[in-house]
C-alpha cells in the first residue's frame, strides 16, 4: 500500500474513532450539563377564606338567627307584659264586681221584714224575700190600712160599711198587681180566751176574704188566716184591751 492510501486510511478510521465517541459519550455529557430539577412538593400557601362567599352567607344566616332570637326575646317580654296586664285588669274587674256586689246588696236591703209567727206554706213568701218594688207596694197598703182600718160590728164578724171603703182600695191593689198574691191576717187582743180569739180573728179574716171575692178578685189569689192575740204590735191593756192590736191585716205572700 503506499503512503497516500495509508494517510487517507488512518485519517478516515480517526473520523470514525471520533464518531463514535462522541455518540457514546453524547448523552452522559448531555445529562450533566442539564439544570437540575426539584421535584419537592410546593406548598400552596392557602389564603384564609374570610372574605369567601360561603362564609358570607353564613355571616349573613348568623345575623339572621340572632336578629330572630331577638324578636323571639322581644315577643316573649311582649307577651310576659300582656299576661301582667291581663292579670291586673282582670284583678281590677274583680274587685270592682265585688264592690258592686256590695252596692247591690246594700240597695237590695229589705224595707220591711215579716214577724217569725206568720205562717208561709208552699210557694209563699215573707215580704223581705219579694221584690223591692213589690215591697213598696206592701208599704203603700200597710200606710192606707192604718189610715183607714177594716172595722168590725162589736163582738161580730160583719164589717161596717165604712170598712167595705178600704176593702174595696185593696181590691184595687189587687187589680192593678194581677200576679200577687195576698194574705188577709186577722188579728185580736188578748181580751178572753186565747183559742176564741183565735177563732174569732180567722172568722173576720175569712169574712174581709168573701168581701174581696165580691169585689172582683179571684179566691185563688187570697189565703185567710187567724193568729188570734199572738202577734199584737202594741202592748195590751192590763184587762188585755187594745184597739190596734184588733185589726186584719193584707200581706202580699206572691208575686
Amino acid at each position: 500500500m503506499s503512503s497516500e492510501k495509508k494517510v487517507i486510511f488512518l485519517f478516515l478510521l480517526l473520523i470514525a474513532l471520533i464518531v463514535s465517541c462522541v455518540y457514546i459519550h453524547a448523552p452522559k455529557l448531555a445529562k450533566e450539563n442539564e439544570p437540575a430539577v426539584s421535584f419537592e412538593p410546593t406548598q400552596l400557601e392557602i389564603e384564609p377564606i374570610i372574605n369567601s362567599p360561603l362564609n358570607n352567607i353564613n355571616e349573613e344566616n348568623n345575623k339572621i338567627e340572632i336578629e330572630e332570637n331577638n324578636l323571639n326575646n322581644e315577643n316573649q317580654q311582649e307577651t310576659q307584659v300582656i299576661e301582667v296586664e291581663t292579670n291586673i285588669e282582670k284583678k281590677v274587674e274583680d274587685s270592682l264586681e265585688n264592690d258592686t256586689t256590695d252596692v247591690v246588696e246594700e240597695i237590695i236591703e229589705p224595707l220591711l221584714t215579716t214577724p217569725a209567727k206568720y205562717i208561709r206554706e208552699n210557694n209563699e213568701k215573707n215580704i223581705e224575700d219579694l221584690s223591692i218594688d213589690t215591697q213598696k207596694l206592701q208599704i203603700e197598703i200597710n200606710d192606707y190600712v192604718k189610715e183607714h182600718p177594716v172595722i168590725f160590728k162589736r163582738a161580730g164578724y160583719k164589717t161596717t160599711k165604712k170598712s167595705d171603703k178600704t176593702i174595696k182600695r185593696v181590691a184595687q191593689f189587687l187589680k192593678d198587681n194581677p200576679t200577687i198574691k195576698m194574705e188577709i191576717a186577722g188579728h185580736t187582743d188578748a181580751a178572753g180566751k186565747a183559742k176564741v180569739n183565735q177563732q174569732i180573728s180567722f172568722a173576720r179574716a175569712q169574712t174581709v176574704k168573701n168581701r174581696l171575692i165580691f169585689f172582683g178578685i179571684d179566691k185563688n189569689r187570697l189565703i185567710a188566716r187567724g193568729y188570734g192575740e199572738d202577734i199584737p204590735i202594741e202592748p195590751n191593756s192590763p184587762n188585755g184591751y187594745s184597739k190596734e192590736n184588733r185589726r186584719v191585716e193584707f200581706n202580699i205572700v206572691e208575686e
